[in-house]
């Protein structure tokens, strides 16, 4: 039976407080399963003025009858802020992020630990499914959208995002979040590279899922097109930002050919409803963004 003491942070808005009861809500068997003292530090990006509704929604959840649950109010609303204010507000060297419009399975927890300490790694992390909207195109449903597909478990993965993920703040640090990729997107791949660099260690857990909703208005081909597109752009950014792109002129033909090469399988396999035509819509339009850069972010103030 694992003892090992665990934080869990969560990032959360006023606007997504429904995703955060059903959150905690899954939350709780594992507090409760879990031999280990639990935390939650919850981050609350609309300010002070949510704290209130936020307040009660962790209330509602009655999960502070299992564990101890701290709320800290962000200065702004930007991903990278709330994720360096769970980073410096835990108590424990486990720090688990998961996202407020997600639900964990029950051995989510365990299997994250487990992996981390056979592996001895630095971070650990899980697949995300998600969960669209019965209203979606049926392509939409086929895209791997957090990049699962190919990793094995207990095996070394080249980077991830924050959705779900365990880190040993021991081994990271002084390491944190990139405040300028908050609104663009990016602040994970970024801060995970820079971890891999300082000779981190990251390993996959096949079987700690934690499942996403993804609501109807982002369900749609629009958004998605413009999310791969901004995905394209970051990787580009932060790539260069590292030294990774030794020429511009070499990155942006490769990502010019991927393009031409991948738009037109895409679209074909979008009318013949094949079970792949996600990634590939994926892979063009993340390639396009390598190229392009939108005007409007990912994550609106």
């Amino acid at each position: 039976m694992d003892t090992q003491a665990v934080s869990i942070g969560i990032i959360t808005q006023l606007h997504r407080t429904s995703g955060l009861l059903k959150l905690l809500q899954s939350l709780k068997p594992i507090v409760q399963s879990h031999a280990g003292d639990v935390e939650i530090v919850i981050a609350n990006n609309s300010g002070t003025t949510a704290n209130q509704v936020i307040t009660e929604c962790i209330s509602n959840s009655e999960i502070e009858k299992l564990c101890r649950v701290t709320l800290v109010d962000s200065p702004q609303n930007n991903i990278a802020t709330g994720r360096n204010i769970t980073l410096d507000h835990s108590s424990h060297n486990m720090l688990a992020f998961l996202d407020d419009d997600e639900y964990a399975c029950s051995i989510w927890l365990q299997q994250l630990l487990t992996i981390m300490a056979s592996c001895n790694a630095a971070v650990v992390a899980g697949p995300v499914p998600a969960v669209f909207h019965p209203s979606a195109p049926r392509w939409i449903h086929t895209v791997d959208l957090h990049n699962a597909r190919g990793k094995e478990n207990a095996k070394p993965i080249d980077n991830t995002g924050t959705g779900n993920v365990l880190i040993n703040r021991s081994v990271v640090g002084k390491l944190r979040f990139d405040e300028k990729f908050g609104i663009t997107g990016g602040s994970d791949t970024d801060f995970f590279s820079r971890v891999k660099q300082a000779g981190g260690t990251l390993y996959w857990a096949s079987q700690a899922i934690a499942y996403e909703d993804i609501p109807e208005e982002r369900s749609t081909a629009k958004y998605l097109i413009h999310r791969f597109i901004k995905q394209g752009e970051n990787y580009r950014v932060i790539n260069t930002q590292q030294g990774a792109v030794r020429s511009q002129f070499v990155f942006s033909a490769k990502a010019a050919v991927m393009v031409v090469i991948s738009l037109p399988i895409a679209g074909l396999l979008v009318l013949i409803r094949h079970r792949r035509a996600g990634d590939w819509m994926k892979r063009a339009f993340s390639n396009y963004g390598k190229l392009h850069s939108p005007q409007k972010d990912l994550y609106q103030r």
